[in-house]
């Protein structure tokens, strides 16, 4: 199941059209069961009424009149059974750490509507790391109908023979052309600089949940995305 939290005390009008329309498109596009918004501080207008107008069986509006904050998230991902959780980009980076702690992938939304999203992409330093989730991404990636590339910046030129195998057979399963690009001399951050109209996959670590002042002098791609936080971002946990 998807869940989308809004909280109309802290987002804009414009915020909360935005994650709904994005939530809908989701839901349109995945193989889930159902769609769960969790709606605290609810404020009289448009946006309540258009979520009090919606008579699809497979959606859910909880109303909460009495939380006014979302404490309520962790009880909710267990007695829904969420598998993914949605959240616009200021309300993620506010509360990442609890997002984090809940150990399911988030998507966080990007400047564009999601349904205007062209390519997913991942970025890794080795080519293990983008291994280890191809088939998920893959799986994201052919739902959702989107292009999808891998950038991995190798600096020691090793052998990318078994990467390519393994994505071709990961692309023949999930019937999904793959473009892998081995950026061996220069960081593929610079040439995503300035984007917004992809699907950035994010290895959701404790490094990456944590932050830091000085992350941007990493040289681990992953801790770097926040170059790309105009784009959605969705984070993957992973195992540590």
């Amino acid at each position: 199941n998807i869940y989308t939290l809004i909280d109309m005390r802290s987002m804009s009008k414009e915020r909360v059209s935005k994650l709904i329309e994005d939530s809908l498109y989701v839901h349109s596009k995945l193989n889930n069961k159902r769609l769960i918004f969790r709606v605290i501080n609810p404020t009289l207008g448009e946006n309540l009424e258009s979520l009090k107008a919606i008579k699809e069986k497979n959606i859910v509006v909880l109303m909460d009149y009495f939380n006014s904050d979302n404490k309520s998230i962790k009880d909710d991902v267990l007695k829904h059974d969420i598998g993914l959780i949605i959240s616009d980009d200021r309300y993620f980076f506010k509360f990442q750490k609890l997002f984090y702690e809940l150990k399911i992938p988030v998507l966080k939304t990007g400047k564009i509507l999601l349904s205007n999203i062209k390519e997913g992409v991942i970025l890794g330093d080795q080519s293990q790391e983008v291994e280890n989730q191809s088939a998920v991404i893959t799986d994201c990636c052919a739902q959702l109908d989107l292009e999808m590339r891998f950038y991995y910046f190798d600096n020691k030129h090793s052998d990318d023979e078994a990467l390519k195998e393994h994505f071709e057979s990961i692309s023949t399963l999930f019937s999904k052309r793959i473009k892998i690009e081995n950026h061996s001399l220069k960081n593929p951050l610079v040439k995503l600089k300035g984007t917004n109209d992809l699907l950035h996959f994010v290895m959701f670590s404790k490094s990456v949940a944590n932050g830091s002042a000085f992350a941007f002098l990493s040289t681990n791609l992953n801790r770097l995305y926040k170059k790309l936080s105009q784009n959605a971002q969705l984070f993957v946990p992973v195992s540590e």
